[in-house]
């Protein structure tokens, strides 16, 4: 959801690309080019809910699923608006217990 926001308003070319390749510093580019472009700070909640995504799948590539299950926990007591949002979210609340299940937590 917070990539297709920032796609359908036209944030940045930057964030055009493969979704799989985005890295925190190429979203936060991407809302400094908005900002700048635009002066319109109304999306910053939905920029860092993408950049907190992002990290998210890179600490899952990278460090596997444990890690990312604990990094999900963090954000999620610190998440707001449109991150928040997501973290409730049936979808991501079903990804989460795949994780767990991957991870071998019965929780």
């Amino acid at each position: 959801p917070p990539l297709e926001k920032l796609r359908s308003v036209n944030a940045a070319s930057r964030l055009m690309g493969d979704s799989a390749n985005l890295s925190p510093f190429a979203v936060m580019k991407a809302q400094e080019e908005y900002v700048n472009r635009t002066g319109d700070h109304r999306m910053y909640h939905t920029f860092q809910a993408l950049r907190s995504l992002v990290d998210v799948r890179i600490n899952l590539k990278n460090h596997g699923v444990q890690y990312a299950l604990q990094n999900i926990a963090r954000k999620e007591i610190e998440a707001r608006g449109p991150l928040r949002v997501i973290f409730h979210s049936d979808e991501f609340k079903a990804l989460k217990a795949e994780m767990q299940t991957a991870a071998g937590d019965p929780t």
